[in-house]
């Protein structure tokens, strides 16, 4: 095959996949009323796939399994990495198609402050072709950005070997870190990067306009952390495959807004549509 510098992907997708992250808060506060609040927000985005985060599971009762059904996605898996207070809280994907391979990854925590990491693969079997997407949280503590960076450098490495280089590869979650931070500069190639071959793309400052902030004063969830607002909550494509898989081409924030003075969570979650 000769490279044509015109078409170096060859014919670019016209389609694509819509994803959305959230940091779902587990069932701290008023969870039961936030959860309808949730759920709508999500219906009207009508996602293909959605990553969660802080996703609580108490004995044989899950918040994937009753998304699941809320949302019409009939595929699902949840992993509990950490437990507080006979709560399991853990990262989920919810999938229109199939899950065809899952597995977990659990991050311990540094020291007895720290709140640890962990993530979530799933091979989804897509219309169009596979898909492989993790859904993950780092390490909360804004004193611990060099512990981000050795999480996200684990967890890159153990997707490195579970997907397939041939397939689009979603990193969605929240990184508890900023555009702007060491450890996510290493993801999008403006540092040295965390693992070879393993580059993104940053969907919400690719395509995202106006407020990005997922942590906001504005929401008396976060409001009570006292701490600056910022972007925490992201989703990362890895360099497109043939035909442009992969390259984000829309995004933005979701429950950003409350209902009835209710917000769906601590975080504002994110989506991007991908093309695929």
């Amino acid at each position: 095959m000769t490279f044509d510098p015109m078409q170096p992907y060859g014919e670019v997708l016209e389609t694509t996949v819509r994803v959305a992250s959230w940091n779902v808060w587990s069932r701290f506060g008023p969870w039961e009323e936030r959860e309808p609040v949730l759920v709508a927000a999500l219906s009207d985005l009508d996602a293909d796939i959605v990553c969660f985060q802080e996703a609580w599971s108490v004995d044989d009762d899950t918040q994937t399994d009753r998304f699941m059904t809320k949302l019409n996605l009939e595929h699902g898996v949840q992993f509990g990495e950490h437990e507080y207070l006979g709560i399991a809280s853990g990262q989920a994907v919810l999938s229109r198609w199939p899950i065809s391979e899952s597995t977990s990854l659990k991050i311990d925590a540094v020291d007895k402050d720290g709140s640890g990491g962990g993530a979530t693969f799933a091979r989804i079997a897509g219309p169009r072709g596979p898909i492989d997407v993790v859904s993950l949280i780092l390490e909360w503590r804004p004193d611990l950005s060099h512990v981000r960076s050795d999480q996200l450098t684990e967890i890159l490495q153990w997707a490195k070997e579970l997907s397939d280089p041939w397939h689009p590869l979603f990193i969605c979650g929240d990184f508890n870190a900023t555009p702007d931070s060491d450890e996510l500069r290493a993801l999008v190639g403006l540092g040295p990067v965390h693992v070879p071959e393993m580059v993104f793309y940053d969907a919400i400052t690719m395509r995202a306009s106006g407020d990005t902030t997922t942590w906001s004063e504005r929401n008396p969830f976060a409001k009570i952390g006292l701490y600056p607002e910022k972007q925490l909550d992201h989703i990362f494509s890895h360099w497109p495959k043939a035909h442009g898989a992969g390259h984000p081409v829309a995004a933005s924030i979701i429950g950003s807004d409350p209902v009835d003075g209710i917000f769906a969570s601590d975080h504002f979650g994110v989506t991007a549509e991908l093309r695929y």
